[in-house]
């Protein structure tokens, strides 16, 4: 396996915990924790993929800024992606830094469900497009 690859696999494995800890934390009614969880899964895993493509970005806005632009505009992955990501960044961004509003359970759930399909979607084009 070549190192580009090998890299990649890093990305997925740390998406894929996070999506792990984010299961967990809908266990234990942590709502906040599960999105913030859910978001950093599709986080990594988006910056896996532009990894391999050779490009990083030192900041959140710009790696989904790219993503948007690149994958979502371009028809590879569906519309609805790019504002599940946003809310995702969104509820990351409430469940994270604001005190005065919790995560409900159902953005929770739902939260959770959007990672894991978005997770598995760019996993299933990089196994095509890249292995």
């Amino acid at each position: 396996m070549n190192e580009k690859i090998e890299n990649y696999n890093m990305y997925l494995e740390k998406a894929k915990g996070k999506l792990d800890s984010a299961l967990t934390n809908l266990e234990h009614r942590q709502f906040d924790d599960a999105v913030s969880r859910s978001y950093y899964c599709v986080f990594h895993i988006i910056s896996g993929l532009i990894y391999l493509k050779d490009t990083e970005f030192s900041s959140h806005n710009q790696t989904l800024g790219f993503f948007n632009k690149e994958f979502i505009k371009t028809g590879i992955f569906p519309k609805e992606f790019g504002k599940w990501i946003y809310k995702l960044f969104e509820f990351r961004e409430i469940g994270d830094y604001v005190v005065t509003i919790n995560i409900s359970e159902k953005d929770a759930k739902e939260s959770y469900e959007r990672a894991s399909i978005i997770l598995n979607s760019i996993n299933d084009y990089i196994k095509k497009s890249y292995l």
